[in-house]
């Protein structure tokens, strides 16, 4: 099975960032398209990547992303059922 490593961490919260960043992910990207998810090892623990070709998140709104209930897009992200957790606690 390869490098099996073992990371210490709040299942909760991960599931919540691995749903997070996977449905976004599923719901800005084109279908044919599709992403791309890894994990590489860090300093201390894990790093995970998910890389996709969806719209991405426009500059002006970078600094406010880790606000909670912060939507950068309030009318897509109705439409699309989003929570409006933002990136943040």
């Amino acid at each position: 099975m390869g490098n099996v490593r073992y990371v210490t961490a709040d299942s909760e919260a991960l599931r919540q960032v691995l749903t997070n960043l996977l449905d976004n992910a599923l719901r800005h990207t084109h279908p044919a398209a599709g992403f791309t998810v890894s994990l590489e090892p860090a300093p201390g623990g894990m790093t995970v990547s998910v890389a996709d070709t969806g719209s991405g998140i426009a500059p002006e709104h970078l600094p406010r992303i880790f606000e909670r209930f912060y939507r950068a897009d309030p009318g897509r992200s109705r439409e699309e059922g989003g929570t409006g957790l933002g990136l943040g606690s």
